[in-house]
């Protein structure tokens, strides 16, 4: 099977978090330039090496940690120390690249702004870590490896963090691969054809580096630890068992990982769906359905002629979209809009 064959038929697959393309595009598609493709292609391959490279930080942190190796930080504040300044280099050269890939016009979907992406590529792998400890200096905080009664726990937390941080890497890695060649075969048309790509795992990587966390916490270095001691300040700290913890810190890191790359290209992947197979706003992001802290409304559509816009803001008189649904309230008298220029003037049709 060709290359083009190949991705049409992953496409065609609904796999774990991965949506199912319509065969044709829409009458709406809008395939971006080479020059555009090359932009996108290169802002998702900087943010990927600034998931990786904070995320390896978040693993030696805690390994050094557990080693006593930390020297004038806690562990805590180590998580954003940058010791080695190799975070700083990743988001330099995703601004540096930027200039140089992408002197045209934007896309119309798939592109972020280097600082976005820096952002939140920092955000949430520091998130991982905030997901499976909270506080790393909140007690118990990190154990000691070199301590014989502590030892057990100080090597679960380490290794934890470290095969959760590698599958998030391989989210990151499979997403990147999918949406590279499929932009190569020109099967790319819209925003929609980019979220598809989301948890595709053609060679099962990603099940593989799931399956060597689940091994770590249920076989090999937690299998007899108390997770409400070893990590009580984390989402999963109330686990009663390893399987139990083991399928919270997964559904965690996809979470986290899905939310990622939704904010690297400017996408509205279905997060919620893809960290356990259910709505149930489980993994906050706008679109899911459920109003989640931050947001003024979130109505799980992607329109922005209702009550509510796609950016999860409510609307009003001003934003520049037509408030057109029978739910608006931002029209003369509270009802539906008859227009909205986006601008405060008085002096033209609207």
């Amino acid at each position: 099977m060709n290359s083009k064959g190949a991705v049409s038929r992953l496409f065609s697959i609904i796999a774990t978090g991965c949506l199912l393309l319509a065969a044709t595009p829409e009458a709406s598609a809008q395939p971006l330039s080479k020059d555009q493709v090359t932009c996108v292609n290169t802002q998702n391959k900087s943010g990927s090496k600034v998931e990786k490279t904070q995320g390896k930080e978040n693993f030696k942190c805690v390994k050094d940690a557990t080693k006593n190796k930390l020297v004038g930080v806690t562990a805590e504040e180590c998580l954003t120390e940058d010791r080695k300044n190799k975070v700083m280099k990743a988001t330099d050269k995703t601004i540096d690249l930027q200039g140089k890939k992408c002197s045209g016009p934007d896309a119309p979907y798939g592109f972020q702004d280097a600082a976005v992406i820096n952002q939140v590529a920092v955000d949430e792998e520091l998130g991982i870590a905030a997901d499976i400890f909270g506080d790393l200096d909140t007690a118990p905080g990190i154990f000691d490896a070199t301590d014989a009664l502590e030892k057990t726990q100080a090597l679960c937390q380490s290794d934890v963090i470290n095969k959760a941080e590698k599958v998030s890497k391989t989210i990151v890695k499979e997403f990147t691969k999918c949406k590279k060649l499929a932009f190569k075969d020109e099967l790319v048309f819209s925003i929609a054809d980019l979220e598809a790509c989301v948890g595709a795992d053609p060679k099962t990587k990603i099940g593989k580096a799931e399956t060597k966390l689940m091994e770590s916490i249920e076989e090999k270095k937690c299998p007899t630890v108390d997770f409400t001691n070893t990590f009580p300040n984390g989402v999963c700290g109330t686990s009663a068992t390893p399987a139990e913890f083991n399928t919270c810190v997964t559904e965690r890191v996809r979470c986290r990982s899905c939310r990622l790359l939704n904010g690297i290209d400017g996408m509205n992947a279905d997060c919620d769906t893809y960290d356990d197979g259910v709505v149930n706003g489980s993994c906050a992001h706008c679109g899911n359905g459920f109003t989640d802290p931050g947001e003024d409304c979130d109505d799980g559509n992607a329109s922005n002629n209702d009550a509510c816009l796609n950016d999860c803001t409510a609307a009003s008189c001003g934003d520049g979209f037509d408030c057109t649904d029978g739910s608006c309230t931002s029209g003369p008298g509270g009802g539906v809009e008859e227009c909205d220029d986006g601008n405060a003037s008085n002096n033209d049709v609207c």
